[in-house]
């Protein structure tokens, strides 16, 4: 806190920039260096579904670091799209087209003007598109439409009879749930047939959808208690819309990406919400220096103690 709370928000932008940078240089490697199917979708990640949200969010704090002009941006952008496609997450490629026809459309009419860098960053988003079709538009198509149980779409029956599981725990305990992390626990009496023919009951299962984990574990209680926490947080993005529409896709992108996650613990998601909130608040450059000023003296005032603005642009 002490760190961030000095820097301007073009600064924290302009990290996570790096970040994503050397993310998809390492992803990149392990395609190198080995051929296992799971540790080259991974990458720098514990698994490609994390890496593919994490792009998925660059990819929109990086379009509306563009909005903003900053120079940087555009190689995100990119990037951040290399990154799904090395992800293999078909979450984020489905997600990814939709997404940002929303986001594009929501833009005021002024954001949509498209000059030589714009026109730049659609012609090679274009083409990583039709490569990311190329290479896996028949494996997208076989994890979500087979009906024959193969490698390709196992994951996408193990998800839904986990989390079949999950619901069908949260109906017979719909208060309070089976208790957090007591979804392994609680299986062997919710166990879905399909999983039941895979299943090894030493293993840690989770529900692999965050909602289904939610319901079955904290109940509909706890499910109030994070949707509140969620819309407290996500609230000032909501507040201006059309403003904020790259930031609220931004965020949208991390809770459609719930359906199909692991936990929702993971670090990246909630420091990406905290630099979407941030920045719709305070803005970018000047404006967020002056306002962070403000809001640090207003606590500082209570304790004695303020903050000069150029210690904050430092």
């Amino acid at each position: 806190f002490p760190v961030t709370i000095s820097m301007s928000n073009t600064l924290i932008l302009k990290y996570w920039q790096r970040g994503l940078c050397l993310a998809v240089l390492l992803h990149a490697l392990t395609y190198v260096v080995t051929d296992n199917y799971f540790a080259v979708r991974a990458g720098v990640f514990i698994e490609g579904n994390h890496g593919g949200s994490y792009y998925l969010l660059s990819f929109f704090l990086m379009w509306y670091a563009k909005q903003q002009g900053l120079k940087f941006a555009g190689i995100g952008m990119f990037l951040a799209l290399i990154g799904v496609a090395l992800s293999q997450s078909t979450t984020s490629l489905v997600l990814l087209i939709p997404l940002a026809v929303v986001a594009y459309l929501a833009l005021p009419n002024h954001a949509r003007r498209i000059n030589s860098g714009g026109l730049t960053v659609i012609l090679l988003t274009l083409a990583v598109g039709f490569g990311m079709a190329s290479m896996f538009g028949g494996d997208i198509m076989n994890k979500l439409t087979t009906e024959e149980i193969n490698p390709g779409s196992f994951s996408r029956y193990d998800r839904l009879a986990s989390a079949k599981s999950g619901l069908d725990m949260f109906v017979a305990n719909p208060i309070f749930g089976v208790g957090i992390q007591g979804y392994a626990f609680a299986l062997p009496q919710f166990v879905h047939p399909f999983i039941e023919g895979f299943f090894d009951w030493n293993s840690r299962r989770i529900a692999n959808n965050i909602y289904a984990e939610i319901l079955a574990e904290q109940g509909v209680v706890g499910f109030l208690v994070m949707a509140l926490l969620v819309y407290r947080v996500c609230k000032p993005v909501l507040r201006d819309f059309r403003r904020n529409a790259l930031l609220a896709i931004g965020a949208a992108s991390i809770f459609l990406s719930w359906l199909a996650f692991p936990t929702y613990t993971v670090s990246f998601h909630w420091i990406g919400l905290a630099i979407l909130v941030r920045v719709s608040i305070q803005g970018l450059g000047e404006r967020s220096a002056n306002a962070l000023t403000a809001n640090v003296n207003a606590i500082g005032s209570r304790r004695g103690c303020s903050v000069d603005k150029r210690s904050v642009n430092s």
